[in-house]
């Protein structure tokens, strides 16, 4: 907002800063201040805040805000002679608000014998320097009265105005209006309007129209000063794409008593600078007077807020400043009435921090708090979190953020059944965020086919959430993802792959082989909502030892590669996607590991190939080994997968074994390796 410097002085007469000093003291007190000359005078061009401008948006109550914190003596506007104001309508003027919600007061002053003529050169300075252009004298002085009081204004031509009443209406249906820019404008039910018993002349907060516009030949006028509902002057202003000074104004909620005092200005002005002849009172129509807001101030709780001891004596001579009426009602309470004008304090809390802004921030001496910091509880699952990424950022993954959304490229996918238990956003940015996303499949694509086109080989995870329907309740789901994309190596080999990188997380994380086992099964409520996009035959899935869901590697679907632009030149790359629960991870992390000392005996090693059918999971022979029950059997490790046999495939392990109390001997190793062949002969295997 613009401001003059020479203007705030008529209200401020002595002492007022100099306009340099003056813009570094607004920085601090009300909003980023900027400074430049404009002829003999200075432009302060300030930043007011949002829940200041129905006051601060005029010269004078930013001059009276000044000479508060400065504690300079304020000179405001003096009516001596106030016109009446009435609600009883006349013969000569009459007066209609059809939804009094919509407008909540309207002031209507007939003058009559107007002389159109130029501005008096004070009030075409003034506009100037705020950068409106003068017109003719009515015209600015309505301009004069918004940029002094923060009261737009508006001047209809009397004799333009049919049967001579005023109605403040909503607009019909496609009915149309000129406004003074000479643009046409329909009109709809959801706009107010100022007419006529015939036509709409404005609309109503906005703009003025061209059928009571003051001309040259104007003799008699009506001068409006009301106050509409700030959010239908929004959002008017906003579809009709038509911002104005006056909708800027009245969207911000100013305050009903701005209109009858904003009107008694000018009616002053044109009795000062001979505009016309006031004839009669004027007329009103509004709703029921405002109550004074009324907040009670406790001592006690204002020294503690503000960190120093507040006395009494500072606190009247802050009310004052202010002008701020208030009853002592004891030692420690304050009764306070708020001027109407200041609409940002609701509450004790903005009274105490109008108190700390008189009393300058800057002056209150820094303290130590005398309180005990304690410090937060250690969060083990975020500590996981992040421990997760560690090991990640080191298995060569990158990690990537994206939306939990999902749209139309990924409804077409679903059927209408699961379609129908997706999370529906009321309000989505695009069709692209239309649902809230159930799973991270849908996110890691999106990832892949971004780095893809400039990156070779994209590896990529992401800890986010999933959302799910429960009831009426969205559940909010932890999930570990990530995506390994490869146009050169086989599907077979990125899978396991990334079956390595999930068992070497499971072991830095100390799960056990013994705390999961592997599928190729996924439940059937995942199978539903994942099947439109991976491919059945190829799913790795974990499950914990009491059969609960943990996550599961998928390889999606062609159509869904294509879908997400990861087909190239009709090659089609090697991916593979992962989703894990991260609740369901942490509950099987062992915070607590047992040291184990150094082995005090030597080791023995046993190798042992087993022939097996081609989709026999190796989990399953590693368990069927351990099933043997051998207390001398250390470890199981596999070093060799032949694959391309008739019978199946030959896969070999490293039997370790070894004794905590002696060294075993050949017979007590022989003994158990007979055992586990016996229990690996009884599943159809063959011991090559």
């Amino acid at each position: 907002m613009k401001y003059s410097y020479n203007w705030l002085k008529e209200f401020i007469p002595h002492n007022l800063p100099e306009a340099k000093e003056l813009a570094d003291i607004l920085n601090y007190y009300i909003g980023e201040t900027t400074l430049r000359k404009q002829g003999k005078d200075f432009i302060l061009e300030i930043d007011i805040a949002v829940n200041r401008f129905a006051d601060l948006g005029g010269h004078l109550h930013l001059a009276r805000d000044i000479a508060a914190f400065l504690n300079l003596n304020f000179k405001s506007p003096v009516i001596r002679q106030p016109i009446k104001i009435t609600t009883n309508q006349s013969d000569d003027l009459a007066i209609e608000i059809q939804n009094t919600n919509d407008c909540l007061q309207y002031c209507g002053l007939l003058i009559s014998d107007v002389k159109i003529c130029q501005s008096p050169l004070e009030i075409r300075e003034k506009l100037i320097s705020c950068g409106l252009r003068p017109i003719n004298n009515i015209v600015d002085l309505t301009n004069f009265i918004m940029l002094e009081y923060n009261q737009p204004m508006h001047a209809f031509d009397y004799d333009k105005i049919s049967s001579h009443k005023i109605v403040v209406r909503r607009a019909q249906q496609d009915e149309k209006i000129t406004t003074l820019d000479n643009r046409s404008i329909s009109l709809n039910q959801n706009i107010l309007v100022i007419a006529d018993s015939e036509k709409p002349l404005a609309i109503a907060g906005i703009k003025g129209g061209k059928e009571a516009e003051i001309s040259k030949y104007t003799q008699n006028i009506v001068l409006e000063s009301a106050n509409f509902d700030s959010s239908l002057i929004y959002t008017t202003s906003k579809n009709l794409n038509l911002i104005t000074d006056a909708s800027i104004r009245f969207s911000h909620n100013l305050p009903k008593e701005l209109t009858a005092e904003a009107l008694q200005r000018a009616a002053q002005l044109i009795q000062k600078y001979h505009y016309g002849i006031i004839c009669g009172p004027a007329i009103e129509a509004s709703k029921m007077k405002s109550k004074p807001k009324v907040i009670i101030l406790n001592i006690e709780k204002t020294s503690e807020f503000l960190g120093f001891d507040i006395k009494p004596k500072f606190l009247e001579q802050v009310f004052h400043k202010l002008e701020i009426n208030f009853i002592r009602k004891n030692k420690n309470l304050y009764l306070t009435i708020i001027p109407y004008w200041r609409q940002d304090l609701s509450d004790d809390n903005d009274l105490i921090g109008e108190i700390g802004r008189i009393y300058g921030f800057n002056n209150i001496k820094a303290q130590v708090p005398q309180v005990d910091l304690i410090p937060p509880q250690e969060n083990d699952f975020y500590n996981f979190k992040q421990l997760l990424k560690d090991y990640s950022l080191g298995f060569g993954l990158s990690e990537v953020m994206d939306y939990h959304f999902i749209g139309a490229k990924e409804e077409k996918f679903f059927d209408p059944s699961a379609l129908s238990q997706l999370i529906k956003l009321k309000n989505p940015l695009s069709s692209s965020y239309k649902y809230l996303r159930p799973f991270s499949l849908v996110s890691s694509l999106r990832s892949l086919s971004i780095n893809n086109k400039y990156f070779f080989e994209p590896r990529i995870f992401e800890i986010a959430k999933n959302f799910f329907a429960v009831g009426k309740t969205v559940n909010e789901v932890d999930t570990y993802s990530f995506g390994l994309c490869n146009s050169k190596a086989a599907v077979s080999t990125l899978l396991l792959e990334a079956k390595g990188i999930i068992e070497r997380l499971f072991e830095s994380f100390g799960i056990g082989s013994e705390d999961y086992f592997i599928s190729n099964k996924l439940p059937t409520n995942f199978l539903n909502r994942y099947a439109p996009f991976i491919l059945e035959s190829h799913n790795i899935v974990f499950y914990n030892s009491k059969n609960q869901f943990l996550g599961a590697l998928f390889v999606p679907k062609s159509k869904i590669l294509e879908a997400y632009s990861l087909i190239r030149e009709h090659q089609e790359p090697a991916v593979v996607l992962a989703e894990f629960n991260l609740e369901s991870l942490y509950q099987l992390v062992k915070r607590e590991l047992e040291f184990q000392p150094l082995p005090k005996y030597p080791s023995s090693i046993r190798d042992i190939a087993i022939l097996v059918p081609e989709n026999t999971f190796i989990q399953d022979i590693e368990q069927t080994i351990k099933a043997a029950k051998c207390c001398n059997l250390a470890d199981v490790d596999i070093f060799d997968i032949y694959e391309g046999l008739k019978e199946g495939k030959s896969v070999s392990f490293h039997l370790v074994f070894r004794s905590d109390t002696h060294t075993l001997t050949d017979d007590e190793i022989n003994q158990d390796l007979h055992k586990i062949i016996e229990k690996l002969k009884k599943q159809g295997w063959k011991i090559r």
